[in-house]
């Protein structure tokens, strides 16, 4: 027999439908005869539901106490703050930063970002920047790869100012 003819529905539709998680749902399964109302099949697996499963499903559903409703969470937005960046024509226009002069930012790329001043140091996980006007030590993976006057995004966690992202080759993301 095909999932078709012998199912109705997934759970996750199921529980989509009546407005409960899968978790709950899964709970709510316990009461059923697998095989009769409900069984694993397809690839990948899921459980789906027969058309008797159905119809004891809503009788279940049907016995839940009228307090049993999906929850509505009210969740705040915030403003999304900009963040330090160059403007495009202030962007050294040289090898390093090929990638946003012929392509623009990628989807990837933080709110922040620094130019890179120098990354030859006897500790290789750090080199100098440029950083919202003022020079600035970055911590890195490794600073092989980093170029000087290289456009880099950045984050910062209380002060420490981190590298988002390592270039995979000498100056080229």
């Amino acid at each position: 027999m095909t999932t078709e003819s012998k199912y109705q529905i997934r759970e996750i539709e199921l529980a989509i439908k009546v407005g409960m998680s899968r978790i709950e749902m899964g709970k709510l399964r316990g009461r059923l005869t697998k095989g009769d109302h409900w069984d694993y099949d397809g690839r990948p697996k899921s459980v789906w539901y027969t058309h008797a499963g159905v119809q004891a499903m809503e009788r279940i559903l049907g016995e839940q106490p009228a307090e049993v409703k999906p929850v509505v969470v009210e969740i705040e937005v915030f403003e999304e703050v900009e963040g330090h960046r160059y403007p495009d024509d202030k962007i050294p226009k040289l090898p390093q930063n090929g990638l946003i002069l012929e392509h623009g930012r990628p989807g990837w790329w933080t709110k922040d970002e620094a130019k890179v001043l120098a990354n030859k140091f006897a500790n290789r996980k750090a080199i100098s920047v440029e950083f919202e006007g003022r020079q600035t030590i970055c911590r890195v993976k490794d600073s092989l790869n980093f170029q000087p006057n290289m456009i880099i995004p950045v984050r910062k966690y209380d002060g420490i100012l981190t590298a988002a992202r390592q270039p995979r080759f000498p100056g080229k993301w």
